[in-house]
């Protein structure tokens, strides 16, 4: 982040804990922290922030019962990562999704 002195000289804030103390006061909303970030000075480079999140218990759709049954990785699947056959690894993903979708 660019800052100015009181003579106007312009500053580079080299204080690498900065962003981790703007995130922290945020809380993890994005806007507050880019907000904050700009209240410390002007941004000298692209600004591109990702928020993840998690589910603290997981949601099922559907229970395993009712899904056909079957073992995973396959031969087959582990064969496609053997041989780095990427597009034959895709296409048999999507057809065991098929199947319990």
């Amino acid at each position: 982040m660019l800052g100015m002195d009181q003579d106007g000289i312009p500053l580079i804030n080299e204080d690498e804990c900065q962003f981790l103390r703007r995130v922290e006061e945020s809380g993890g909303d994005l806007d507050l922290l880019v907000q904050g970030l700009e209240n410390y000075g002007e941004l000298t480079d692209d600004l591109s922030i990702v928020k993840l999140t998690y589910l603290k218990e997981p949601v099922r759709l559907e229970s395993f019962a009712n899904l056909p049954s079957f073992q995973f990785p396959d031969e087959t699947y582990l064969k496609c990562l053997q041989d780095e056959n990427w597009e034959h690894t895709i296409y048999h993903l999507e057809n065991l999704k098929s199947k319990i979708s």
